[in-house]
């Protein structure tokens, strides 16, 4: 049997910064931090939300969008090999590619890329993100992971989602309002402010990559989880894949663990089937330029197989 929770709302916003400058207005310090959880769609979907890209990608909203004649829109419903959201990233990138040439292409590039945005903002404001499955692993793994003995756990959140489904769950289980927002940061924006959604960094370097990269974006923030990262802390990655365009993160601090390997953690990665999990090392191997045998020197890895 499935069972609906409603999940609720909460004022809290981002945590611009986000990092070990901001413990000292939280009872926890980063002497005693023992968990980092990394969050990704595949959570959402986990909870029974429909914000896969194949989702939007056959919405009402897409359409309506195609037919006003968006070219960015068109270009990206025409690459078959979209099939996540990193690849929609890494196609704008190519459409950037594309249209770059001539650069009285820029104004409609910008329009067509804000016109996107909009959409697909809208599209997820018009889910039901009150009602998810609270049987699925990814409400049971909230729970299993942040409270320990009783106590809030010693976790910190990093959430590449735009919505509130983790937030609420971690209201539900009993955290404060000043523990979430000290412990809990979206990466990348959320729906009740700005959002970030573009390219990596190290893409080109023209006006069009410059404008869609996820640095020029307005809701951009520090977050430091590369420095987390590098601590002996245990890591648990739930339905993200560690993709391209969120190298920025992942690159430095994989690497420098790869070369000087510290006090071995474990490397918790929950995933969906085989082929993800071999796509998640495949990531971390060029994370790390192949050094994967060195990088398992800091970091034991544990899959962990979840249900669709």
């Amino acid at each position: 049997m499935i069972v609906l929770y409603s999940i609720g709302e909460s004022s809290n916003g981002r945590t611009s910064g986000f990092g070990p400058e901001y413990w000292g207005s939280s009872p926890y310090s980063p002497a005693v931090m023992k968990k980092i959880i990394i969050i990704g769609n595949g959570f959402d979907i986990n909870l029974g939300l429909p914000t896969a890209y194949s989702d939007f990608l056959r919405s009402e909203l897409y359409l309506k969008l195609l037919k006003s004649g968006n070219q960015m829109a068109l270009f990206l419903s025409k690459q078959n090999s979209l099939d996540r959201w990193v690849d929609v990233e890494v196609g704008l990138n190519t459409y950037a590619d594309l249209v770059c040439a001539n650069e009285d292409n820029l104004p409609s590039f910008k329009k067509e890329y804000k016109e996107l945005l909009s959409t697909f903002l809208n599209y997820l404001n018009s889910l039901d993100l009150n009602s998810v499955n609270a049987e699925s692993d990814a409400y049971k793994f909230i729970f299993e992971n942040s409270i320990a003995n009783g106590a809030i756990s010693d976790t910190m959140f990093f959430n590449f989602n735009y919505t509130p489904t983790v937030r609420s769950i971690l209201t539900k289980v009993g955290w404060s309002r000043d523990e979430i927002a000290s412990r809990h940061n979206h990466v990348h924006g959320e729906l009740t402010s700005k959002v970030v959604f573009g390219i990596q960094d190290n893409s080109k370097t023209s006006k069009f990559h410059t404008f869609v990269k996820k640095s020029a974006a307005g809701g951009f923030a520090v977050t430091h989880l590369s420095d987390q990262l590098t601590e002996p802390y245990d890591v648990f990655i739930f339905g993200y894949s560690l993709g391209l365009t969120d190298e920025m993160y992942f690159k430095s601090p994989f690497l420098r663990l790869a070369i000087s390997p510290r006090q071995r953690t474990k490397m918790h990665i929950y995933h969906y089937g085989e082929e993800a999990l071999d796509d998640i090392k495949h990531r971390i191997d060029e994370l790390t330029n192949h050094q994967l045998s060195d990088f398992q020197k800091s970091f034991e890895i544990i899959p962990k197989p979840i249900q669709a």
